[in-house]
């Protein structure tokens, strides 16, 4: 069971590598498609305004034409002609963007999943992955244990899937043990600074709030925002530092077409903004152990679930 286990990060890796080609091959496919719309929709426009001459122009002619010298029967076929071309290609026009207005939603949901979902599934494999071989080294260096060995040895979430294997899917009231990042190398914006969990007052650690006092911001969507924290915005911040900040999240967001509520930009807002103060803010009295926790209690309730060792804060020392 233990080498079944281990082994499977081959299929995890090509998983990452698959997700990988389907976020790039559905950003080219949108891409491609969005330019073959432009250019038709500029062709109908064309047409439209070439039409709309000819409409204009013959009905000029018949408005100074000569009953007596002029073929006004010939004139009127023109006119009614142009203007039978006019509407056809305006109803198309009608048509085309009825149709587009579905496909914009099936759209947009789809660079959602080719950006911020895909992005959320790597950060998620990727855990899986460095979780899979911290444990194939260990057998490596310890030798190979037996397959009881190896499901208590082995981390929560691998010796999870070793007991399905061996007697059925692990149950729903036995959640995976929670992942720690070790984030704290990852470089912040001025101003802010890593804070262990262990560093701050243990009696306001007890007294976090439940999943129920998410009100403002739902439970399981401040989940997501950590996982954007950690898969997309600390990577980037590690990247380009200088050029990491709200605008560049914003101008990224919609390029992509998310709105605020799905973009990173609310979620760099959430962790580092400073204008309206919505950032997690410590303070530490000089000599004291611990920070208190002046705002973001419902985020370090949120790390603390998933097994974060320190969060990103602004800390002050209070006299």
């Amino acid at each position: 069971m233990a080498k079944a286990s281990v082994s499977s990060s081959d299929a995890l890796e090509a998983l990452d590598m698959a997700l990988a080609r389907f976020a790039e091959g559905a950003a080219a496919s949108l891409e491609s498609v969005a330019s073959a719309v432009e250019h038709a929709m500029d062709r109908l426009e064309e047409r439209r305004r070439y039409w709309a001459e000819q409409v204009r122009y013959w009905q000029d002619a018949y408005d100074a034409a000569d009953p007596e010298e002029d073929d006004l029967s010939a004139l009127a076929y023109r006119v009614d002609e142009a203007e039978r071309q006019l509407e056809n290609v305006e109803r198309w026009q009608g048509r085309v963007e009825d149709c587009l207005q579905g496909y914009r939603g099936q759209a947009s949901r789809l660079d959602e999943l080719a950006s911020s979902r895909v992005i959320e599934a790597r950060g998620f494999l990727r855990k899986k992955l460095e979780l899979l071989q911290d444990w194939s080294g260990a057998i490596h260096h310890a030798g190979q244990p037996s397959a009881a060995q190896a499901t208590s040895a082995a981390p929560a979430s691998v010796a999870g899937a070793a007991a399905g294997h061996a007697g059925g899917f692990r149950s729903a009231a036995m959640p995976l043990a929670p992942v720690a990042p070790d984030l704290t190398a990852m470089p912040l914006p001025a101003g802010f600074c890593w804070v262990k969990l262990d560093d701050i007052s243990p009696a306001e650690m007890a007294q976090l709030p439940d999943e129920g006092d998410f009100r403002k911001v739902e439970y399981g969507e401040m989940r997501r925002g950590f996982e954007v924290l950690e898969v997309d915005i600390l990577p980037r911040l590690n990247a380009a530092p200088q050029d990491a900040n709200a605008d560049y999240f914003w101008q990224r967001d919609r390029q992509q077409g998310l709105d605020e509520s799905n973009g990173a930009q609310r979620v760099f807002n959430a962790f580092f903004g400073t204008t309206n103060k919505e950032h997690i803010y410590l303070e530490r009295r000089k000599g004291d152990r611990y920070f208190s926790i002046t705002n973001g209690r419902h985020r370090i309730k949120v790390a603390r679930d998933l097994g974060w060792q320190a969060v990103p804060v602004e800390a002050k020392e209070v006299g």
